[in-house]
């Protein structure tokens, strides 16, 4: 007989509950087991388990958010039924204790995701005491941003911020600017947010002028998401969309991305008219959402140490650099897909002869695929060729902000600068608005772009201008309201090149620069033709202002040189340089046959333009 103080062990419920601790241990280790062997599974199998692991748990999760509030609802209210008629109810009992444990585990899960996603992307502790002061006289002016914003292809020197500074001086006789230049090449705005905790002395203003390099920073120029994060079915379309909301789904979608699964892209035909995007839409909201949330941190730290923030939304070249992908969402059938495909070159061999049936083609194609970026840019290339400018800016920003694979900012990141300067009274310089003054047609092309984004010397100093307007209109850093201003119309480039250093030299090594930019970003989308026969052209005007066979204006380049431009020629790249061949014949470093191609095909990639895990594009 069992003494009363003796415990009773149910060895059924251990049992119990050492089987589920042993499936949950099996499960932990399946994932870790996985985590190794996933990247060496074939690239169709591995993107097969990354979906089904993905939609499991957004079924599960979701499903178990319906089912355990109503199991809890209902089984609490069997147990208060069955007491009100004095009788007791332990299975409804241990059923709601049960689904109560669940909704406060989702909870602390939940909380849990939250607070290690704000660990891992926290900001930095900036100083708010410096050691060094400023000297009488003398203004400090910080300059974050990437390689526009430290003057590549060009130097500091030539830069905005040294524009800046010395207009100041200009305005403020006996004042002393001292720039303490931050940008780096390939920089986002959390490398520079970051940068910042070395600061060692008060800045009088920072200028921000991030945007472009947000995500290639941050991936590979080779990458693809790798799989389908978002499914085409309609209500799993639905719950992925909520998904965005959980810091414990984002957590999962993070963790899967992680591990580079699908290994890697193949190597024959690895870019297609449609491809698949660089990064996954919960990637693309986190990106953003880190943007916003920087971007007002930085803001706030300034008004706090007594700092003026400087926003200026960074522009890039509108026409004369195509998307480098063109992505249609997830649920567009593969059938489909290649329908639009054969449309898009069959609207792209009619160009040259027939504009009027190549315009009416992209039209029907963007009507059945409003998102091809490609078509957008196509279109508004036939519609500048018409004169309809107006219509063609539309589709060459649409096809900038649909890019796949992003090197320029987008509108999306440009209205979070427009709506956090409208909400705080900022300092804004809108950078695609300020140039459009310099083009004959309003829109943003090659005579003030050397590449994708980098600034042409005019470009330069006309937003470098704008700030100065913007500062003293507001009367800041001392300015006067009535400080002398120059128009777009009215800047002495000839007087600024001599002042900064702009030589003969010096644009040869800008042409190089440019060159080798489109040589690293021609594989980057399925034909890179045009971008190998800019890259050739620049490339050959090294080399003739290297030999001082011409000066920088006689070459015919746009952007380079000091003499002013007018709209930039269409297919300019495709005509000879002074005393060189003509353009249909290859000469040295032009690939043969470019100029001639009325229907491009997909280009193949090759082990020559693989890039390594980090970009090696200056941005």
């Amino acid at each position: 007989m069992r003494s009363p103080g003796a415990s009773h062990v149910r060895w059924k419920t251990v049992a119990k509950g050492g089987a589920l601790a042993a499936c949950i241990l099996g499960v932990c280790a399946a994932g870790i087991a996985l985590d190794a062997w996933l990247p060496l599974v074939p690239r169709d199998q591995a993107r097969w388990i990354t979906e089904f692991i993905l939609r499991a748990v957004l079924v599960g999760y979701f499903g178990a958010i319906v089912v355990l509030p109503t199991v809890l609802v209902g089984a609490s209210w069997r147990v208060l039924y069955r007491r009100r008629r004095q009788r007791t109810s332990p299975r409804a009992a241990r059923l709601a204790l049960a689904s109560a444990s669940g909704l406060a585990a989702l909870g602390a899960c939940e909380l849990a995701a939250a607070a290690w996603a704000a660990w891992e992307h926290r900001m930095p502790r900036l100083p708010t005491e410096f050691a060094a002061s400023a000297s009488p006289g003398e203004l400090s002016l910080v300059v974050i941003g990437g390689s526009t914003a430290l003057g590549y292809p060009y130097d500091p020197k030539v830069s905005i911020g040294k524009v800046l500074a010395r207009k100041i001086e200009d305005a403020l006789p006996g004042t002393r600017v001292d720039l303490d230049m931050r940008a780096k090449l390939g920089a986002n705005l959390e490398d520079m947010h970051k940068g910042l905790v070395t600061l060692t002395r008060r800045p009088d203003a920072i200028l921000i002028a991030c945007g472009h390099n947000e995500y290639l920073s941050r991936f590979a120029t080779s990458r693809d998401a790798g799989f389908a994060e978002a499914p085409a079915g309609g209500a799993l379309k639905w719950l992925y969309r909520a998904s965005l909301h959980s810091p414990l789904c984002l957590r999962v979608y993070e963790t899967v991305r992680r591990h580079r699964v699908g290994g890697p892209p193949p190597l024959v035909n690895r870019h297609q008219p449609i491809d698949p995007p660089m990064f996954t839409p919960s990637e693309h909201q986190e990106i953003v959402e880190d943007f916003r949330r920087r971007l007002e941190s930085l803001v706030a730290y300034c008004e706090r140490i007594g700092a003026l923030p400087i926003l200026m939304i960074p522009p890039a070249n509108e026409s004369g650099f195509e998307p480098n992908r063109s992505v249609l969402p997830g649920d567009v059938a593969p059938v489909d897909r290649e329908r639009l495909t054969r449309n898009l070159l069959d609207a792209r061999a009619l160009e040259t002869y027939h504009p009027t049936d190549a315009t009416a083609a992209y039209r029907a194609l963007l009507d059945s695929a409003p998102a091809f970026a490609e078509a957008h840019f196509r279109l508004a290339r036939l519609l500048e060729r018409a004169g309809d400018f107006a219509e063609a800016r539309q589709h060459y920003v649409r096809a900038r902000d649909l890019d796949g694979f992003p090197v320029r900012c987008q509108s999306e990141l440009a209205d979070i600068y427009r709506e956090l300067a409208a909400r705080r009274g900022l300092v804004l310089i809108d950078g695609p608005e300020s140039l459009r003054p310099l083009s004959a047609h309003g829109i943003l092309d090659d005579t003030l772009f050397h590449d994708a984004h980098h600034y042409a010397l005019r470009t330069q100093l006309a937003l470098a201008g704008a700030i100065f307007d913007a500062l003293a209109s507001r009367g800041a850093l001392g300015l006067k309201p009535d400080a002398t201003r120059d128009g777009p119309a009215a800047i002495d480039m000839k007087g600024w090149a001599d002042r900064l250093g702009v030589d003969v030299t010096l644009w040869a090594t800008v042409c190089a620069r440019t060159g080798t930019y489109y040589m690293h970003l021609a594989s980057a989308r399925f034909d890179g033709s045009e971008r190998e026969l800019k890259q050739a052209r620049f490339f050959e005007a090294a080399r003739t202002l290297e030999s001082r066979q011409h000066t920088a204006e006689a070459l015919g380049v746009p952007g380079v040189g000091i003499l002013p431009f007018g709209p930039s020629l269409l297919d300019w790249w495709v005509t000879p340089l002074p005393g060189r061949a003509d353009p249909g014949k290859p000469s040295p470093g032009r690939p043969e046959g470019g100029a001639q191609a009325s229907r491009p095909e997909p280009r193949g990639w090759s082990e020559s333009n693989r890039t390594s895990d980090r970009p090696t594009v200056a941005r």
